[in-house]
């Protein structure tokens, strides 16, 4: 038996438009998200996955009952929906809660899921068990399954950040050696917007005196909504996985991934207040630098006043940005 899958990205559907982008956001995000119901029927997949993020906003308050509705109503068209809920979309102290929620009114749909939360950890498409785990779990939580999908910051091998609270793909990979009844063959994850791609991780550890391989998979978020994002001029894209219920199992591959261009997408060109952008940019790499350059003096700083007037002496660095060193040093004293 053949089952196909379309795995989608952070959506970060919003009433309001992040700063960097136009005032179109809203229907952008729309408009890909009624061409992804459209490739859908096109690859005639059994289920449409999302790795979480649905809303920018988890309050209530914070999105239009109208902007729900458009959420459903694009959502109403495809065959079936799974979402494992990420952390813009529940309060992460009583996920339960989720139910109060901008989603928890879009599970209420008969062909929505939502899995890896406490009483609803997986589902089955076709008899193949597809698992859902959150950012806030620990290593040891994450669940069993062929397929997990998680909204966890997750990143290759050897690229994670030292300033995040996120997992080496390696640590992840060999923590299921201490689990009993196997790992999964494949971890789609989401929460990271910057696409990692599709890769392998062959465990440290032995399971069963066997060394086994997961593969992991980021394609990206659906949004390009933040001016820290790499690359804003990528078009985002959506996977499907062909998976062939015949070898579930088995160490030879039981599954393909094929990757689609959202042809929707509008150009950065045209969705991005590219100006704002730059110039943030460009005032982020002047603070780093900044800072650097600070360190490096090693001022010795008796005081307040002290600091402001050493930072005020600094001729190395553009006067608006020491002025606005000098207006956080003053609010946080």
């Amino acid at each position: 038996m053949i089952i196909k899958l379309m795995m989608v990205g952070d959506l970060h559907v919003s009433d309001r438009a992040p700063s960097t982008r136009t005032e179109s956001y809203t229907e952008d995000i729309l408009m890909k998200l009624h061409g992804i119901s459209q490739m859908a029927r096109v690859e005639n997949v059994d289920a449409v996955i999302f790795v979480g993020d649905i809303f920018h906003s988890k309050r209530p308050q914070g999105t239009s009952h109208a902007l729900v509705k458009k959420v459903m109503q694009a959502m109403k068209t495809m065959q079936r929906v799974i979402i494992v809920p990420g952390n813009h979309d529940y309060d992460k102290a009583n996920p339960i809660n989720i139910h109060k929620g901008p989603l928890g009114v879009v599970s209420m749909m008969e062909n929505v899921t939502l899995i890896g939360l406490p009483d609803s950890v997986s589902t089955k498409v076709k008899g193949l068990k597809i698992a859902g785990f959150r950012e806030e779990q620990e290593l040891y939580q994450f669940p069993v399954a062929p397929i997990v999908v998680a909204h966890a910051a997750i990143f290759p091998t050897g690229s994670k950040p030292e300033v995040w609270e996120a997992w080496d793909a390696q640590e992840v990979s060999d923590s299921y050696a201490t689990l009993q009844g196997g790992h999964p063959r494949l971890i789609w994850y989401g929460h990271i917007h910057e696409p990692h791609g599709v890769y392998q991780v062959k465990t440290h550890e032995r399971h069963h005196d066997v060394k086994y391989e997961i593969t992991f998979a980021n394609l990206g978020a659906i949004s390009r909504g933040s001016m820290f994002e790499p690359d804003y001029d990528r078009i985002p894209q959506v996977g499907v996985v062909t998976w062939d219920m015949d070898k579930v199992g088995t160490p030879e591959g039981s599954f393909e991934i094929r990757k689609f261009d959202i042809v929707s997408a509008r150009p950065a060109s045209e969705v991005f207040r590219l100006t704002e952008v730059n110039e943030k940019r460009q005032d982020e790499a002047d603070t780093s630098a900044f800072i650097d350059a600070l360190r490096v003096a090693e001022l010795e700083v008796l005081s307040v006043e002290k600091m402001v007037s050493e930072l005020r002496e600094r001729s190395d660095v553009d006067e608006p940005v020491r002025e606005r060193a000098v207006e956080l040093i003053e609010a946080v004293t």
